[in-house]
């Protein structure tokens, strides 16, 4: 598997039964996931048990209102455009800690 393939759902399960409340960062910009895009990722992952207190971090290269607006309705915690400086990325880990 290249590291654009997205994992199969078992894989996921499988972390969110070993690391509980794990922090995801995904790209919802990614284009080829198969019968979905990337702002779906958030939806189709919390409905695995164990996901519900995963924490989704959206790292695009896209930082306009409708973007964020996309994110944020999509269940992303986070929207961090790349280059994420390290004070944003201290704030997702901290809000993380909550």
């Amino acid at each position: 598997m290249d590291s654009q393939s997205p994992l199969p759902a078992e894989d996921f399960q499988l972390l969110f039964e070993a690391i509980p409340s794990p922090l995801l960062m995904l790209r919802p910009d990614c284009a080829g996931l198969p019968g979905m895009n990337g702002y779906e990722l958030p939806r189709e992952l919390r409905a695995l048990s164990g996901a519900e207190d995963a924490i989704f971090v959206a790292y695009t290269g896209y930082g306009q209102d409708e973007d964020r607006r996309r994110s944020d309705e999509a269940g992303f915690a986070h929207h961090l455009v790349k280059p994420a400086g390290i004070h944003e990325l201290q704030r997702a880990l901290a809000d993380h800690g909550d």
